[in-house]
């Protein structure tokens, strides 16, 4: 059963915005941290690390907050820094409503990499 979303209820606040270590270009590298209300909490979290157009790494997670744990629903991983880029991706088909509206809002963004297809 997926669940729906209602626009009313859906809110997005920025909890956390850590600029980490700067690349060679001058660029500093955004982790992001979001929390996410619907009814449900959730958390989701950017760890950008790109550089150029398909160098470095990208790590997407949206947790579900229950009182005593957090569970993962969406995992992204892309990882440009080999020869070959890796790509990751776990989505519970349960929760799959929420993240495609978080990719149309343009929260969680896929990378599509040539060094892919090598």
């Amino acid at each position: 059963m997926k669940r729906e979303i209602s626009k009313e209820n859906f809110k997005i606040n920025l909890v956390k915005e850590v600029y980490q270590k700067t690349n060679l270009f001058g660029g500093a590298y955004p982790y992001r941290e979001y929390e996410i209300d619907d009814g449900e909490k959730y958390q989701l979290i950017i760890d950008d690390k790109i550089s150029g157009n398909s160098g470095g790494s990208l790590r997407i997670k949206l947790n579900i907050v229950k009182k005593d744990k957090i569970i993962n629903v969406y995992s992204y991983i892309y990882n440009g820094q080999r020869k070959k880029a890796e790509t990751f991706e776990y989505k519970n088909p349960k929760y799959e409503v929420l993240v495609e509206v978080l990719e149309k809002r343009g929260y969680i963004k896929k990378i599509n990499s040539k060094k892919e297809e090598y």
